[in-house]
């Protein structure tokens, strides 16, 4: 066989085995405890012969202090004393060194595992952090360039409607006027990055669901208990000091992801210091907006998408 091609195997075999060296270290760790403890279980059931050894030893030097005062010194009696418990120990040690040896190699395996995924760990979240930097640098440039109507646009795949909408005018006459909104789209997939769509919840086969447990079909309720759950979380965000993302997920009624266990927001940090939910919300929230764009906005939105402004991983960011 080609040297190149042997070389070549070799290092994509080296290349697995380092990947999956977590997985190897501590299934090693698990290995080498159980099998310790196997080991000192059967050295427990000779311990009872090093045992009866000391035992004898100590009691024939009791009867040699009694027997010979005059020739037995303090001084002997010492030194018996301290060799046999020396040979006691040496003879313990024999007995568990074994499984000692197994349980320390055990426990150095699944630290190893542990420090190599927190180096994993720490590179992901330095990756995700130029990532997120970047993104965020994309969508401020399309803003730029072409509003914040086109960013939404592109970010969740929205479809363009035009609805009549009934203003009052000055002079308090009712004036019908078109207005053009984007809308979710009906078939529309998961929303990008950690948003989430509030509406009806429907479950998958593979056990999964979409939509939230708390979605409720009046639009009014929906508006209120977003604008209510806003509240809350900013308090357990003040309160806390942190919140992750699965908080947020979990309080509103969406399933937990595994990015939402080390993303999240950090109070007095670098970033908002408040939870936003997203365009929607914020506008509920916002005493500026008038009543009338609210209500609105409750007549027409039936599945309300919702944005959080996530700080990033937070793992690093949580101060002493």
């Amino acid at each position: 066989m080609d040297t190149s091609v042997v070389k070549n195997i070799a290092s994509k075999a080296i290349f697995k085995v380092k990947k999956a060296s977590p997985e190897i270290l501590i299934g090693a760790g698990i290995v080498s405890i159980v099998a310790g403890t196997v080991l000192a279980c059967k050295a427990t059931l000779k311990a009872d012969q090093v045992i009866d050894e000391h035992t004898d030893k100590m009691y024939a030097i009791e009867r040699a202090k009694e027997d010979y005062q005059d020739s037995y010194s303090d001084k002997d009696e010492l030194k018996d004393k301290v060799t046999t418990y020396t040979q006691t120990a040496v003879g313990f040690a024999k007995l568990y060194w074994p499984s000692a040896l197994l349980m320390t190699g055990g426990v150095v395996c699944i630290l190893s595992a542990h420090g190599v995924m927190k180096q994993r760990n720490a590179a992901l979240a330095a990756a995700y952090a130029v990532v997120d930097k970047a993104f965020k640098s994309y969508r401020g440039r399309v803003v730029d360039e072409l509003g914040k109507d086109k960013d939404y646009h592109f970010m969740y795949d929205t479809e363009y409607q035009t609805v009549t909408e009934e203003v009052i005018e000055e002079d308090g006459k009712k004036k019908k006027v078109k207005k053009e909104i984007q809308v979710a789209k009906a078939d529309h997939g998961e929303p990008s990055m950690y948003s989430r769509y509030y509406e009806k919840q429907e479950f998958r086969d593979d056990g999964t669901y979409t939509g939230s447990s708390q979605w409720c079909q009046t639009p009014t309720y929906n508006a209120s208990h977003l604008a209510l759950k806003c509240k809350v979380l900013n308090d357990q965000l003040r309160a806390r000091g942190y919140l992750f993302l699965n908080d947020v997920y979990e309080e509103l009624g969406f399933p937990r992801t595994q990015a939402g266990q080390v993303v999240g927001w950090v109070w007095d940090g670098d970033g908002d210091n408040n939870v936003s939910l997203g365009d929607y919300v914020d506008k509920l929230v916002d005493p500026n907006v008038p009543a009338a764009e609210k209500n609105y906005m409750h007549d027409h939105d039936q599945s309300i998408l919702l944005d959080f402004n996530v700080d990033g991983v937070i793992l690093d960011l949580l101060k002493d």
